[in-house]
């Protein structure tokens, strides 16, 4: 199709199309002619990766007439050893958010180990940052509909790796939001122990992306993640949470009842959960989710395995998640005790109309995957049920076992190759223009 034949269409067609497109597409159409780029440019924009060079373009440069297109910014090049750097590229992208007007959605990155001292740099790191951002850009930062914490951990470690701990120098993002003068924060040795209160939050967030290396979802205080999503336990409604969760399980009495439940927080409107770890997926989770996150649609959980002990061929898989009445989606580990080995095939599709059965009549969709081999040596495999109505009946239909261990390979050389740096970043990215947008 001609472009001449494709800008005859009406323009809610068009925006449509386009938004369907690839920045390498879009940015190719945006070439043809003045008129596909005055339609193109503000839907390949409407992404980007902030960097200084972006900031220059946008303040006053080329692309300024631009700026009100710009929805969702992601900070780049902090992903690297050298802390003090990435510390003034945090100061300096957070003074910048307020030239865009319209972003509703925020990717703050980070690098560090895993060490106590990486923990407390995360979280100083991102109270300076949500401090910046209320003081530099009080609507935008009040507006967010969407955020996005991500502490990425180094693979490799270079001649040097991270610097001294004492060498690292938090004053640059506590210093006057309006004159960094230095004198006008505090000193670095009183910044550690700054309460977590101090920090300003957005508390509009419909969704939450969290990458650490140990999550807890514990009482608002804890640590700057907690409290967010406390904070905002009433408009969320998707959340997102790549970590370990050793620390996640809420602590409960011989009878299995939370003890002090009313410091943990319910979010009566999520509707979308995913919870990807590195660890085997610990006992109780399932019930801490059914409690904490009662309307849930669309559930998925990752990890090397579920330890739970199953008692024999008539039980019901995952029985926690019966109080979840409004499940529509569910893509769960295939249950077992050990790495490698899982329940029957039969044991699970004896489940799922069990689960129709004990309350969970909206489903229309699960799926169960496991790795299978070695540590080292494994492949995935995965099983899925679509349930479909025909009056008050249901009628199961199961998938083969699929082998997807080549699909996953081709994803994770993917994710590592479009780190920046060589660290992962999980975004796939175009450049135009010294701006880096997202795919």
């Amino acid at each position: 199709m001609s472009s001449a034949i494709l800008l005859s269409l009406p323009t809610e067609i068009l925006l449509s199309i386009f938004e369907l497109a690839t920045p390498q597409d879009l940015n190719a159409f945006s070439l043809c002619s003045k008129k596909t780029e005055l339609f193109a440019r503000p839907i390949l924009f409407k992404k980007i990766i902030i960097t200084e060079t972006s900031i220059a373009a946008f303040n006053g440069g080329g692309l300024a007439h631009l700026k009100a297109t710009v929805q969702h910014v992601s900070f780049g090049d902090t992903l690297t050893y050298d802390r003090n750097n990435s510390i003034r590229l945090a100061r300096v992208y957070s003074d910048s958010i307020c030239l865009f007007p319209n972003v509703s959605s925020i990717r703050i990155t980070l690098a560090t180990g895993n060490t106590s001292f990486d923990r407390d740099f995360e979280q100083i790191y991102y109270r300076g940052v949500f401090t910046i951002l209320a003081k530099k850009s009080p609507t935008v930062y009040g507006n967010l509909k969407s955020m996005n914490l991500d502490c990425a951990i180094p693979y490799g470690n270079p001649v040097g790796g991270f610097r001294n701990e004492e060498q690292v120098d938090f004053t640059q993002l506590f210093q006057d939001a309006d004159n960094h003068d230095p004198a006008a924060g505090p000193t670095n040795d009183q910044i550690p122990n700054r309460s977590l209160a101090e920090a300003e939050y957005p508390t509009k967030l419909e969704e939450i992306t969290i990458r650490t290396n140990l999550f807890a979802l514990g009482p608002k205080g804890r640590n700057i993640q907690s409290t967010l999503l406390s904070l905002c336990a009433r408009t969320l409604k998707r959340l997102t949470i790549l970590a370990n969760l050793e620390n996640m399980i809420l602590p409960r009495d011989s009878e299995g009842r939370r003890r002090d439940a009313s410091s943990f927080s319910v979010f009566p409107t999520l509707e979308e959960l995913e919870i990807a770890t590195n660890d085997n997926v610990v006992p109780g989770l399932y019930l801490d989710i059914t409690e904490m996150f009662p309307n849930l649609r669309v559930l998925k959980v990752d990890g090397l395995s579920d330890k739970k002990d199953f008692s024999g061929p008539d039980e019901m898989v995952y029985s926690e998640l019966m109080g979840l009445k409004k499940l529509r989606s569910v893509k769960l580990l295939w249950p077992g005790p050990r790495f490698g080995e899982s329940v029957e095939t039969q044991q699970l599709k004896m489940s799922i109309p069990r689960w129709i059965e004990n309350g969970l009549d909206k489903l229309e969709h699960v799926e169960f995957w496991v790795r299978r081999g070695g540590i080292f040596n494994f492949w995935l495999e995965s099983v899925e049920c679509k349930v479909q109505r025909k009056g008050d009946e249901r009628e199961f239909i199961w998938g083969e076992s699929v082998n997807i261990s080549e699909g996953f390979s081709r994803e994770m050389i993917q994710y590592n190759q479009d780190g920046q740096d060589g660290w992962p970043s999980g975004l796939r990215c175009h450049q135009k223009n010294g701006v880096t947008f997202v795919l």
